[in-house]
Parts: structure tokens; C-alpha cells; sequence
């Protein structure tokens, strides 16, 4: 968790000098550009720590609804398209939407919890073949489709800015699950962990 955090806190020092964003958005900020990198591995939640192992590297670029707004309270709608290339067992692109349940401080601190589903193709990161005439041959492969179910929790600051841009950085800890993962019968599911870290950007200033 060390280099993230230092990233995600280099960012804040870096993005812009500004003062807390008010508690609440304006319309024209509805849908940021999100952009987050992070790095992979196949886990259950928190019994395996991602940085331990060799970087897997995973890119996501999206963007958000609002659909309500209270004082503290926030709740939104992202939409992701992601990437992510596992060291050995398999690569995969997705396209998922969550239901995230934010809070915010008044000083711009905001912590995020989100549930979501969405598609997941996956590739092999080994030769595929396939059985012919009784032998076994090299066959391209296609990928295969399959579901993902997602659980997240994210810590982000949100910065107040005159200018056309503004900046939001995150840090978040994804946990997914994928079905089927290989032959039903044998591996159903299996559980994914993304962590990454990134930032929303917001077009138009006030």
C-alpha cells in the first residue's frame, strides 16, 4: 500500500493550489473524465496483498452520473472501461457500471463505496489448442465472455478551482468476482483484486 499512497498524496500536492469544493456540485460537472492505474491479481478480499507480487498493470477510463446530491452525501452512477494483463493466467477488457454511495467533509475529503456488475472478456495468457483428427492443435484465441460482480471502496479529494479544469485523485481497492472463470464444473468463479489509483477531471471550471 506504500507506493500508492504516495502517489495518490503526490497528486494532491501536485494537482492545483484551491481551497475544499463546496458541498455541493454543480450540474456542468456531472460527467469528469476518470483515468486510473493500478495493478492486478486473482485473490479473495484482503488475503492477498496485490503489491507483493510482480505488477500486473490495469488501466481504467470512464466517466459518472450524479444522481442525487445532499449536503455530505453523494450518489452516483460510473461507467468504466478497463483493462487489466495478469503475469501468467489471463488478460481481460471490461465495461461496468456501479451504484457508489459517497461521503464528503467539508474540507473535500471523500470516501466512497460502490456495488456493481458488467462484462468481462477474458484471454488466455498461455497457448490455447484444441483437439483435431486426435491431435491437439495451436488455435487463435478469441477470448470468452463473462460476467463480473464488483465491490469497491475508494478515498478521494475534492479540489475547488476557477479554472476550465479541476481535479479529483482517488485511491481505490476493487474486489470482482468473474463467472465462469474456466470449465463450470471445475473453476466456476474466481475473485479479482484491482488497486489504483487516479483521477476525475472536471471540464468547464465555474
Amino acid at each position: 500500500m506504500k507506493r500508492p499512497l504516495v502517489l495518490f498524496l503526490s497528486i494532491i500536492t501536485f494537482s492545483e493550489n484551491g481551497i475544499a469544493e463546496p458541498d455541493s456540485v454543480k450540474a456542468k460537472k456531472q460527467f469528469p473524465l476518470v483515468i486510473a492505474v493500478g495493478t492486478h491479481t486473482l485473490s479473495a478480499p484482503w488475503h492477498n496483498k496485490p503489491l507483493t507480487y510482480q505488477f500486473n498493470p490495469s488501466l481504467i477510463v470512464g466517466t459518472e452520473f450524479t444522481h442525487k446530491n445532499w449536503k455530505h452525501f453523494r450518489l452516483a452512477q460510473p461507467v468504466n472501461l478497463g483493462f487489466f494483463q495478469h503475469e501468467f493466467i489471463e488478460s481481460g477488457v471490461f465495461l461496468n457500471t456501479d451504484l457508489a454511495f459517497s461521503y464528503r467533509t467539508g474540507f473535500g475529503l471523500h470516501t466512497d463505496i460502490s456495488l456493481g456488475a458488467g462484462y468481462l472478456h477474458a484471454f488466455s495468457r498461455r497457448e490455447v489448442f484444441e483437439l483435431k483428427n486426435g491431435e491437439y492443435e495451436k488455435v487463435t484465441d478469441w477470448g470468452r465472455p463473462t460476467a463480473m460482480f464488483s465491490l469497491a471502496a475508494a478515498l478521494g479529494y475534492q479540489f475547488k478551482s476557477n479554472r476550465r479544469l479541476s481535479f479529483s485523485p482517488f485511491i481505490q481497492y476493487r474486489w470482482f468476482a468473474q463467472a465462469p472463470f474456466a470449465d463450470p464444473d471445475e473453476i466456476p468463479v474466481a475473485t479479482h483484486l484491482l488497486l489504483t489509483v487516479g483521477t476525475k477531471i472536471y471540464f468547464g471550471g465555474k
